[in-house]
């Protein structure tokens, strides 16, 4: 199974790191290294804006995202269960052709219940 790239962004963040740190210990300048990394990520977006593919963001899209993302978090079963519950609470926050309003969505501790109580 694919996951969301948590782990991967992870291991990329370190290796980098580790690599600053040998150049930095070499004697450069720490902020050349920031230098580097920020001249990294500008050619890194403007890539990814070449080959970025539109796609609409109807509710099986964001099924989608949300499920690959939930069940690398929690087990599988609770993540088929809580997907379509986080897909309908964010459609219900979304104004259109706006971006979504994270203060808008609250997480609320539910005592004396189960996971898959959700609504």
């Amino acid at each position: 199974m694919t996951g969301d790239g948590t782990t991967s962004n992870v291991l990329i963040i370190g290796e980098l790191l580790k690599q600053a740190d040998l150049y930095i210990s070499e004697g450069l300048h720490p902020r050349i290294v920031t230098e580097g990394f920020e001249a990294a990520k500008e050619k890194a977006l403007e890539i990814l804006e070449q080959v970025k593919i539109t796609k609409e963001m109807d509710r099986e899209t964001l099924l989608n995202v949300a499920r690959t993302s939930l069940r690398t978090k929690v087990h599988r079963e609770l993540a088929d269960v809580l997907t379509e519950a986080v897909v309908d609470a964010v459609l219900a926050v979304k104004n259109p052709n706006e971006p979504i309003d994270l203060f808008m969505v609250e997480i609320m501790e539910m005592k004396h219940k189960t996971e898959s109580d959700t609504k």
